[in-house]
Parts: C-alpha cells; sequence; structure tokens
C-alpha cells in the first residue's frame, strides 16, 4: 500500500505586522526621508565598501521598535541603497528564515 508523503510546513509563520503608517511612517516621515536622501545621496554601506551607489532608502541603524524618539532621531538613520537596507534588515530581523543577528549593519550590497 502507497505511504502518503509528509506534507511540508513552514518551521515558523510571522504574526502579521502593523501597516508602515500604524507603525510612524507618515507623511512627515516621507518627507523627512527624501530631504535625508537629497542631503546623502550615496548609500553609506556602499560609500565604505569602495563603490558609489545612489541611496534609495533611510535606514533606522538602531531598529526603534515602535520608540518615536529614536524614530526621528536623525544621528539613527542612514541613507542606503535597496539592497544594502533589505540585506541589513533581513540579517536583523531574521528574514527569509535565517536567523536574527545583532551585527547585521556590515552586510553591503554587492554592486547589484
Amino acid at each position: 500500500m502507497p505511504i502518503k508523503p509528509k506534507t511540508h510546513r513552514p518551521p515558523y509563520k510571522a504574526p502579521p505586522r502593523q501597516s508602515a503608517r500604524e507603525r510612524g511612517y507618515t507623511t512627515e516621515w516621507d518627507k523627512a526621508s527624501r530631504r535625508f536622501r537629497r542631503d546623502n545621496p550615496f548609500c553609506a554601506q556602499c560609500l565604505k565598501d569602495g563603490r558609489l551607489t545612489a541611496s534609495q532608502v533611510v535606514d533606522h541603524i538602531k531598529p526603534h521598535k515602535g520608540d518615536e524618539r529614536l524614530f526621528w532621531l536623525e544621528a539613527n538613520w542612514a541613507a542606503l541603497c535597496k539592497p544594502c537596507h533589505d540585506r541589513k534588515t533581513s540579517a536583523e530581523d531574521g528574514g527569509f528564515g535565517n536567523r536574527a543577528h545583532q551585527n547585521a549593519s556590515k552586510a553591503g550590497c554587492e554592486g547589484k
């Protein structure tokens, strides 16, 4: 008699997240982010790695986790390209099934 194969189930399913607006990314953030990227036109991580890549995202260096003071603290902002930001955030948050890391800011893009 045939044996039914095991059903694949993901090991973990993250709880639903609040929307970006609910997490503080308001119109004021959009304006502040655009101004910061205008003042910092290149990806900070790529610059450290000797590449010139346009910044596309403002990253919170230390995740604010809802702390409004930390959210708006410009000293905690870094202009990054999308690949560097996604890699850093994924490593910090444990995205794509990876373990979360404390010092993920060293992850840079590969010039893509």
